[in-house]
């Protein structure tokens, strides 16, 4: 977390320009960091699921069902300033949660085989759900105004 962190920091003091202008392939990098955790988190579901096929569907539900849940609950919290930027930190905060928890339980609870199976399982919403979201923010779209203004804010906002 501390190296991304960092990178993020280097980026955005000797690179921001740069990054502003291709936001494309700062996507393309996001993409490729999510591919590798996705490899990473398959690590033995293969055998989870052709051994356990119902227990692996129930573990995949339970996933889609927290992360939906998280998604929901920053979505809530932050509606206030908008359906996009609500819809936005709601997926974020459905998807880091994962991650996070991951960090923490993998070295006491990382040995047992449904852990690692759930934790697996929960990388199908981080992939699958920013597609619900897009949908979401089609339907409901940003204003004009609040477009133009964000991106205001964001090209003038030169803070560390």
């Amino acid at each position: 977390m501390n190296l991304a962190a960092g990178t993020a920091l280097v980026l955005r003091r000797f690179a921001g320009a740069f990054v502003a202008r291709n936001p494309s392939a700062m996507a393309g990098v996001s993409v490729v960091g999510l591919l590798a955790v996705a490899i990473g988190a398959m690590h033995g579901m293969p055998q989870q699921v052709l051994g356990h096929g119902m227990q692996a569907l129930q573990l995949i539900g339970l996933a889609f069902t927290v992360n939906v849940g998280f998604q929901f609950l920053g979505f809530v919290l932050f509606s206030r300033l908008g359906v996009a930027d609500a819809l936005t930190v709601g997926l974020v905060s459905g998807n880091r949660n994962v991650t996070l928890v991951w960090v923490v339980v993998a070295p006491w609870l990382g040995g047992l085989p449904l852990v690692e199976a759930y934790l697996a399982a929960s990388a199908f919403p981080i992939f699958m759900l920013p597609l619900v979201t897009k949908m979401l923010m089609a339907r409901w779209p940003v204003p004009a105004c609040a477009m133009k203004s964000l991106s205001a804010a964001m090209s003038t906002d030169t803070r560390g």
